[in-house]
């Protein structure tokens, strides 16, 4: 992102200096400083979108912003215990 704002300005800078000296052919530089311009405004206006919908997104997803840490926690035989089985005498009918 920032080496084209960089490559943008050192081409308005080249076709002003060539401006200035007389080099430039008529209407150039007019067009490049427009075409500057109005590419580093659509690139703008993309990454604003771009920041927007990424946010969007992340609340669309509905996760929570953040993670609780347990206070307690239960012993680690708690789950592990068998469970008591209780027989029942045989029904005779």
């Amino acid at each position: 992102q920032c080496a084209t704002l960089y490559i943008g300005r050192a081409i308005c800078l080249i076709s002003l200096m060539q401006k200035l000296n007389g080099q430039a052919i008529d209407g150039i530089t007019r067009v490049i400083l427009l075409l500057v311009t109005i590419g580093g405004a659509i690139l703008l206006g993309l990454g604003i979108v771009g920041h927007y919908t990424a946010r969007l997104y992340d609340k669309v997803k509905r996760r929570s912003l953040f993670v609780i840490k347990p206070a307690a926690r239960l012993p680690e035989d708690v789950g592990n215990q068998p469970r008591k089985t209780v027989e029942r005498p045989d029904r005779k009918l």
